[in-house]
């Protein structure tokens, strides 16, 4: 999958179709809703005539389907519309990356208003063709060009989880042990895993035993409910510290890396209307809840700790006595924890962004490449270093995380930034 057209033509499919047909081609035609799904199907089966590649062009250019489009994208690709969709700055940049790499002289003119809905149009069969779109935002404003990245061998997207609990007495168990049934029994807690891979605690002990979910780099996302009921989802690198059964007054966990928490209401023991809290620490960071949806980010290599909050109230505190500092969040908010000792929250946050890690997607807005690489060392388990003085640039868009790595860095090569394999290293070179 790559942003890039070779001049003369756009790729559709995994088709090249002349790029000129589907900007000058403007003649009038009658068609209706039956037509529209009839030639979506057959572009869908890979059976389309050219002619009737280029009416249906026509047809998402209008502007008059948008309805009936994402209902067929939807049935045809769950999510893709979402992954797909430009914002206005995005498609004039993408128009004009595509018009440079045509014939300028057989380009006509068009207005804003028909840019963007050609440009709409080209998302909708980019989004078919390769699940997802990425587009590259250069400081310069420079088209990239189209380069080749040497690998010696490729690497794949993971395949499994390699996740694995350390128990109370030091013992571990692998998760990829067996395919679903149970993992261990502590006390009268059973710890067990589905079929789909969720692991589960169950049961109830006063016994205070702590156990460590580990989700190692290049291991697929993990998904654990605790005795509570609350649910826990573990990124690459990251881990979480749990009692295996809450019986106190508060409940807490320690987590490093990444994670996304759903946290169900419990009452204290003996009380009617009192809640256990929930807390989350990181080192000197706590997060306090009673009942909610929130992400961490808590890498060790990032800049900053950041709590996103999807759902609910939480209380983000650091600090002790005269020196603690608390922040509230509410829903869409992030509070955000650097290296300053400061606690800051920012409301312009991008939740679909945030939890893209937990949807299978890269999704980045203006990040540089060191951010970027982080986190393709992180899914990939790969080291990553820089050589030399590289670029300064800025990338904005979505891919889905089972691309396999030599796809990714194509991307990113058109920016004029290269890499190369070195054993288990990316060395990311000028």
């Amino acid at each position: 999958m790559s942003p890039y057209f070779p001049p003369h033509t756009s790729v559709v499919k995994g088709r090249s179709v002349p790029a000129t047909n589907l900007i000058l081609k403007t003649k009038p035609f009658m068609a209706n809703q039956e037509r529209l799904k009839y030639l979506f199907q057959r572009y869908i089966d890979h059976t389309e005539t050219p002619g009737e590649l280029e009416e249906l062009m026509l047809l998402i250019e209008t502007g008059g389907y948008r309805e009936e489009i994402e209902l067929l994208l939807d049935a045809a690709r769950p999510g893709l519309t979402h992954s797909a969709r430009l914002d206005d700055e995005q498609s004039e940049q993408l128009f004009l990356a595509i018009r440079r790499q045509m014939e300028g002289d057989q380009v006509i003119k068009m207005t804003k208003v028909r840019r963007r809905r050609w440009v709409a149009a080209a998302s909708i069969v980019l989004a078919l063709a390769g699940g997802a779109y990425f587009w590259l935002q250069q400081r310069e404003g420079q088209v990239p060009e189209a380069s080749t990245v040497i690998t010696s061998e490729d690497v794949q997207a993971p395949q499994t989880t390699k996740a694995m609990i350390t128990l109370a007495d030091g013992r571990t168990v692998s998760l990829d042990s067996i395919a679903s049934g149970m993992l261990a029994q502590q006390a009268d807690v059973t710890v067990t895993k589905t079929a789909d891979g969720q692991i589960i605690y169950s049961g109830n002990t006063s016994e205070m035993a702590y156990n460590t979910l580990t989700n190692p780099k290049g291991s697929q996302v993990i998904d654990m409910k605790l005795a509570d009921g609350s649910r826990v989802w573990l990124n690459a690198g990251s881990s979480v510290t749990f009692p295996i059964s809450f019986s106190g007054n508060e409940r807490k966990v320690t987590i490093t890396g990444e994670a996304y928490f759903e946290v169900t209401t419990l009452r204290k023991p003996g009380e009617k209307s009192a809640f256990a809290p929930f807390i989350v620490q990181k080192d000197n960071v706590q997060v306090l809840v009673k009942g909610t949806h929130f992400n961490i980010n808590a890498y060790d290599d990032e800049s900053e700790l950041k709590v996103t909050l999807l759902e609910g109230r939480v209380i983000v505190s650091t600090g002790e006595a005269a020196e603690r500092q608390e922040a509230a969040l509410e829903p869409g908010k992030q509070a955000r924890y650097g290296k300053n000792g400061k606690i800051a929250v920012a409301s312009d946050v991008d939740l679909d962004e945030v939890m893209a890690w937990k949807n299978g997607l890269f999704d980045f807005s203006s990040a540089d490449i060191q951010v970027i690489m982080r986190q393709i060392g992180r899914w990939y388990d790969l080291e990553v270093s820089f050589e030399g003085a590289i670029p300064q640039r800025e990338f904005s868009g979505k891919i889905a995380r089972n691309t396999l790595l030599s796809n990714v860095l194509k991307i990113l090569e058109q920016s004029n930034i290269h890499f190369r394999m070195e054993q288990n290293r990316i060395v990311v070179t000028r």
